[in-house]
């Protein structure tokens, strides 16, 4: 996953990273209660930003729109 999707509450492993790799994170999470507590605060936290709200996020495309609607039209080349 891009780390930008998932801040700070998640893991980012290359998509051909070798699977012992992968299994260490995964095995971290399963026994390690605390780093898992961690992450999971982390990535609630990062999901409840004001700019993930969704009545915010259709305010802003409309307002966009309603932008572009303004501007004058351009004829294609």
């Amino acid at each position: 996953g891009l780390p930008e999707a998932i801040g700070s509450g998640g893991v980012v492993l290359d998509y051909d990273a070798p699977l012992a790799d992968w299994v260490a994170v995964v095995r971290r999470l399963w026994t390690d209660s605390q780093e898992y507590g961690r992450l999971s605060a982390a990535a609630r936290a990062f999901s409840e930003r004001p700019e993930l709200d969704p009545a915010g996020q259709f305010a802003t495309f409309f307002s966009m729109l309603e932008r572009a609607t303004r501007q004058p039209s351009r004829q294609a080349a």
